[in-house]
């Protein structure tokens, strides 16, 4: 959550940042599932500030499972959001069915 706030706030310096994270785990300051969460953190924190404008004030889904769609639904409750978390494979078959029903009928 840390990594994605920062990353929000100031995404100019997500190189830094993430130099800083490789230096730690090159030093043994930091464990391997920690880097891998500050990574991802600042990832998705940089992805959200670029795409502001898109997903400010909307209503919004995850499309996706698993531990990535877990990471983004912490990074959006950063910022006061929730998204309901949908399975894609799902999803898309619905809307295959859908469509294949709506050309048969």
């Amino acid at each position: 959550e840390d990594a994605v706030q920062d990353t929000l706030s100031r995404p100019e310096k997500l190189a830094a940042r993430q130099a800083e994270l490789n230096a730690s785990l090159e030093l043994g300051m930091m464990g391997p599932a920690e880097a891998k969460l500050r990574l991802w953190g600042g990832w998705i924190g940089a992805e959200l500030a670029a795409a502001r404008p898109y997903w400010l004030g909307q209503n919004l889904a995850l499309i996706g499972g698993g531990d990535l769609a877990a990471l983004y639904a912490a990074a959006l409750q950063t910022q006061g959001l929730t998204a309901p978390a949908h399975d894609g494979r799902a999803m898309a078959l619905a809307g295959l069915t859908a469509a294949w029903q709506q050309q048969a009928g």
